[in-house]
């Protein structure tokens, strides 16, 4: 969030009216006129001028507040102290002089002076309503918070002392208190922009996006050209999923400023929200272009190269970030997602661990639970592949042992077969031999039928040789199964 600013009053108090020698009294009307014209160069001539005819306080006073007008502070210090030597109790003078101090940053000094002006004059509201600005910039917000009390019991209507008194209840985490203020600078002043802006970064930080959406269209109203307040107006209709109207919010804070690095990355929030992943690309590596160390920039243009699944570029910028800072969670979290999309699950559990490591560390127990819910995935599932891979090898294994018993039952099957049909051969060879022909020495001779005194017959004759020839295939046959099962069997 951005820091709220509060609204400082630094009123230079001019002195006219002086009554010293004629001719000094007129070089320093001259000067009172050149000055109150805004012509500090001539005024400051003409101050000298008097000056150097009657040095009186009040010359001194002027002639310092023309330096600091100028620009030169150190100047305008040295005349307001030469003022004071003269007269140590001169009141403009002191607070001129406190302004200084505080324009220099030099606040303890401021603070003594303020002091000394209510000291002198304790109906001095500006005076307490800077001396509570002076505490503010030294981050003591209850002495603040009294002083600007002060001035609002001097003027209950003053609107910069309700709005710096609501800075600082802000500051001290009172926020509804610090709202009560605001409300109240703004029932005085309803076009007090400071009040409304700052109310909408607490209705932003709070989550009351419909009361930020209304305060930020106020000080647009009020100042077109506030590119913070547009920016912010595109954080609440963000925040609300209004994606379209938050897109332009932030374009026209861009055109108004187009080197603020939060505006383009914000705009690549809304465009990678939306789905508009190349947009997005672009946004962030605009804003990487203005800060090229910003961890959740990177982190960003990691996230969106993730979601194209392009793991590789990713991891890239993750690693940029992890070089940057070795300890950013997030980072190492990005990271395990990445190498966990790709697969690669022993660098992921790695880088899962240091996240949670460093989210204990931090004492963020969320989140480190949250790592560690995804380091049991990441095992869960890395268990389960595992399990898929042996699966797989072992449902080869039934094949093989499948293949080996087919192949065992055929080898088994080729000798059964071809024994069966030796012996079957060999009786078919036998039975013919002995009932179909006649063996003499000159040869064999078929028999006309089975009996040996029957007449010769011609389908007779044919069948004996049919059977004897029918009988020495089925031993080859037998014999040929026979080699099957030894070559089979050697395979």
């Amino acid at each position: 969030m951005k820091k709220l600013v509060p609204l400082i009053i630094l009123t230079l108090f001019l002195v006219g009216d002086v009554v010293w020698s004629q001719t000094a009294n007129e070089w320093y009307q001259k000067g009172y006129e050149a000055h109150s014209a805004n012509n500090y160069d001539e005024a400051i001539k003409y101050y000298k001028k008097a000056l150097s005819l009657n040095p009186i306080k009040e010359a001194y006073c002027n002639l310092g507040i023309c330096y600091f007008e100028k620009g030169v502070v150190d100047e305008a210090i040295a005349e307001y102290k030469k003022a004071l030597s003269i007269e140590p109790n001169f009141l403009l003078a002191h607070y001129n002089l406190a302004i200084a101090y505080d324009k220099k940053g030099m606040i303890d000094e401021a603070i003594t002076e303020y002091k000394k002006t209510i000291e002198l004059d304790p109906h001095n509201i500006d005076s307490y309503n800077n001396l509570e600005i002076a505490y503010y910039d030294k981050g003591m917000f209850d002495e603040a918070i009294i002083e600007g009390k002060k001035a609002i019991d001097l003027d209950p209507n003053h609107v910069e002392a309700h709005h710096n008194v609501g800075q600082a209840y802000y500051m001290k985490g009172m926020i509804d208190e610090a709202i009560v203020e605001y409300k109240k600078a703004l029932a005085i002043d309803p076009n007090f922009l400071n009040s409304h802006y700052n109310l909408g970064i607490i209705y932003n930080y709070k989550e009351l996006f419909d009361e930020a959406i209304a305060a930020f269209k106020k000080v647009i109203e009020i100042d077109s050209n506030n590119a913070d307040a547009h920016y912010y107006l595109g954080f609440a209709f963000h925040k609300k999923g209004m994606i379209d109207e938050a897109i332009e919010e932030y374009k026209k804070a861009i055109v108004i400023n187009p080197n603020n690095q939060d505006f383009l990355n914000n705009l690549g929030l809304a465009y990678h929200d939306k789905g508009m992943i190349d947009e997005a690309i672009v946004e962030y590596k605009k804003a990487l272009g203005i800060d090229p160390n910003n961890l959740d920039f990177l982190n960003n243009l990691g996230s969106a190269y993730h979601s194209k699944r392009m793991f590789d570029e990713a991891i890239v910028e993750y690693k940029k970030a992890i070089s940057i800072n070795p300890n950013h969670a997030e980072t190492h979290l990005n990271l395990g997602l990445s190498y966990s999309a790709k697969g690669i699950y022993p660098i992921a559990i790695e880088h899962y661990s240091k996240a949670h490591s460093i989210f204990l560390n931090r004492g963020d127990e969320r989140n480190a639970q949250k790592a560690n819910e995804m380091i049991e995935k990441l095992n869960y599932e890395k268990a389960i592949e595992e399990a898929i891979e042996q699966a797989k090898e072992e449902a080869k294994e039934p094949k093989k042992e499948a293949s080996n018993l087919i192949s065992a039952k055929e080898n088994i099957n080729y000798t059964a077969w071809g024994l069966i049909s030796n012996i079957v051969g060999v009786i078919y060879l036998a039975f013919t031999l002995k009932y179909c022909f006649y063996v003499t020495p000159m040869g064999m001779f078929p028999k006309a039928s089975f009996g040996k005194d029957k007449p010769s017959k011609p389908f007779m004759h044919y069948c004996s040789w049919f059977l004897y020839w029918s009988s020495w295939i089925l031993i080859v046959l037998g014999f040929v199964l026979q080699l099957v099962h030894q070559f089979t069997a050697g395979k």
